[in-house]
């Protein structure tokens, strides 16, 4: 209680010399409450982490830093060293003060993982520069409530800070209310893909650096896979069709002899 405040003898003191050949440092030390209070993650095997990104602002030209008035700036999350898991945000176009309002998420996150967050500047010539970076620990949103602020995100060369604003939750492993299996020996799968809605062509553009200026949304195709985690055998691939932000597929496959206590994976492709 109270600390310390007081002076301390420097035990190599002779060689600075105070007039008895003493010296002495005065200071104050005080123990401060923790920043996050702490509180029993309440994460589970299979658990999920949604990433609610918001905004970021305050960001500085200074050296290498971002390029205030024409940046295209994402977002980027993922749990430390599982390169996997990596989701990002739509880039916002031509602005330092970006508002995403986007949620993110990721599966089969493990309790005691930390995300890593990080800001980008998206640069056709140059590719995606990264403007600096930001862990988060798990005892900072596996609690009852998350993580809801703000974080400061300084660049490479320090010389610049940006506040990133996010919500983090730890989600329940159940997307939907537990219920016994159904599946027997020799039964099938019927897998029908409808329709996607609200994607975005920013990321795809991203990856076809090559095409041409003029190119549009039209030059685009997607499709949506599904497949069973871990299995080259049960793979199914909707036909491609021209990019669109709410695509209709409406396509049937029915897996044969599907293996029992099996994951599906689905992912769209463009």
């Amino acid at each position: 209680e109270g600390g310390f405040s007081g002076e301390v003898v420097l035990l190599d003191g002779a060689a600075v010399g105070a007039s008895d050949g003493t010296a002495v440092l005065s200071l104050q030390v005080s123990v401060l409450a923790p920043v996050f209070p702490y509180a029993p993650p309440i994460s589970e095997p299979g658990s999920r982490v949604r990433i609610s990104v918001v905004s970021a602002s305050g960001f500085r030209t200074a050296g290498k830093s971002l390029r205030a008035a024409t940046s295209d700036i994402f977002c980027v999350a993922k749990l430390k060293g599982k390169e996997a898991t990596r989701v990002r945000t739509r880039p916002v176009l031509k602005t330092s003060e970006p508002q995403w309002q986007e949620e993110l998420e990721i599966a089969d996150f493990e309790q005691g993982d930390s995300i890593e967050l990080a800001l980008y500047d998206s640069d056709p010539r140059a590719g995606s520069v990264l403007f600096g970076s930001i862990p988060m620990p798990s005892w900072a949103f596996d609690r009852e409530g998350g993580f809801n602020g703000e974080l400061e995100i300084k660049d490479a060369s320090k010389a610049s800070v940006a506040q990133l604003r996010v919500r983090i939750e730890v989600l329940s492993a159940a997307i939907l209310a537990k219920a016994p299996p159904i599946a027997e020996e020799g039964s099938r799968l019927r897998v029908f893909i409808r329709s996607a809605n609200n994607l975005s062509s920013s990321a795809s553009k991203d990856k076809h650096r090559d095409m041409d200026d003029d190119d549009d949304d039209e030059s685009l195709e997607i499709s949506c896979l599904c497949q069973v985690r871990g299995s080259n055998d049960f793979t199914f691939n909707s036909h491609p069709l021209p990019f669109s932000p709410n695509p209709v597929w409406n396509e049937e496959q029915e897996f044969q002899s599907f293996p029992h206590s099996s994951c599906l994976e689905f992912a769209v492709l463009a």
